[in-house]
């Protein structure tokens, strides 16, 4: 005869589940893991509750003053005024089972601005709090306009404007948004999702990681030394910009215009060289550019376009990829180019040569003056000339 089928009752799934559960527990313990204790401290999480104090403080300061903000935890905004002291207002949230436990927690922290040697320090002492509470603190803080600013934290975002002196900002994750700033800027940052900079005076220097930069209207120099895989792009910039990366290597003299650079794309208009780029997998394209150009690409389309004079110098290396220039009637230069496995095209006029030879081709000629060199492994490679009254 046919067995016949049973389903389980509820209670013998939940006690299957049970035992499941415990046999993984007893598994982990086995080796070594201690999971109680992370289990523990997202509950409080859960079930706590944010209780919020405000904060207030001031303090007077030198006109010049140097002035160092500390707030492991939360928003910081900075704001230079024409007056004498440092002001700081805000709100402070503390994450905990009951009130008692976070006005214990409040009292343990307090805001403070001191002074040390000429500085002053303002912290929210949130080192100060132990146990499974948790803690941050938004901050607005007024300083005097010439003062100069160290920022610190762990998590949260800063926006400075107005300030004359210098800034330099250190966090492990932060978005950080400068304007109009008098002196030098550091922003060293271990993750961040913007760093934005408008009007400052004097050098910029960000480092390490994280994702979009947007550089505008900066007097100084603008040096980019890290891993950021968003959005990059550098606008009025009247001093010589480097960017550096593990995919990419760019250095030009100033940007009047802008550079806007993507995972796969550079593209770049009204710039002064010498320009130099070396980078891995971006389709380059580059118009209005004068003085010296030199690329240097593993992989991606180029092409560039032209209408100033004289021309620079033009050197492109790509292992793989087409190569388009375009230049004016009347640019003076003297042209080599070839393709190991591709097509040379001449649409300038007489005074080039072109050959072609089964799967290679060369190009040669033109009217003396700069030096252009353009050379693809894979890829066909194309001059082109732009009509008078052509815009770019």
């Amino acid at each position: 005869s046919r067995p016949i089928a049973r389903t389980l009752t509820g209670g013998e799934v939940f006690l299957a589940i049970l035992i499941s559960c415990f046999g993984n527990a007893a598994s982990s313990v086995e080796r070594g893991y201690w999971a109680i204790g992370p289990l523990r401290n997202r509950s409080l999480e859960w079930l706590g509750e944010s209780f919020d104090f405000p904060l207030q403080a001031a303090r007077k300061a030198p006109p010049n003053a140097t002035i160092v903000i500390n707030n492991l935890q939360g928003n910081v905004r900075v704001v230079g005024a024409d007056a004498p002291e440092v002001k700081v207002t805000g709100q402070k949230s503390i994450r905990a089972l009951d009130r008692a436990g976070a006005e214990q927690a409040d009292r343990n922290t307090p805001l403070e601005i001191t002074e040390q040697a000429g500085t002053l320090y303002v912290r929210t002492n949130q080192d100060r709090l132990s146990g499974e509470r948790r803690i941050s603190a938004d901050l607005v803080v007024t300083v005097p306009q010439g003062a100069s600013l160290n920022l610190e934290g762990r998590y949260g975002d800063f926006e400075v404007k107005d300030v004359l002196g210098s800034v330099d900002v250190t966090s492990n994750n932060a978005g950080v948004r400068l304007a109009n700033i008098g002196g030098n800027v550091r922003v060293n940052l271990g993750r961040s999702d913007v760093v934005y900079a408008r009007g400052v005076k004097g050098n910029l220097f960000i480092s390490r990681r994280g994702r979009d930069i947007d550089v505008q209207d900066v007097q100084g120099t603008v040096t980019v030394d890290g891993a950021f895989s968003g959005s990059i792009r550098f606008q009025n910039v009247a001093k010589p910009v480097r960017y550096t990366s593990t995919q990419t290597d760019l250095a030009v003299e100033k940007v009047p215009g802008r550079i806007e650079m993507e995972l796969g794309r550079l593209y770049a208009s009204d710039i002064v060289g010498p320009f130099r780029l070396t980078t891995n997998n971006k389709d380059i394209r580059i118009e209005d550019f004068t003085r010296d150009l030199e690329i240097t690409a593993r992989r991606g389309d180029v092409a560039l376009r032209s209408s100033k004079a004289p021309l620079g110098n033009v050197q492109v290396e790509c292992s793989g990829g087409n190569i388009e220039l375009e230049l004016p009637a009347n640019a003076r230069f003297q042209l080599q180019a070839a393709t190991s496995n591709g097509r040379a095209e001449n649409e300038f006029g007489p005074g080039i040569h072109v050959e072609q030879r089964k799967n290679a081709a060369e190009m040669k000629g033109g009217s003396g003056g700069a030096q252009v060199r353009l050379s693809t492994k894979r890829g066909n490679i194309t001059l082109k000339k732009l009509e008078a009254g052509e815009k770019i």
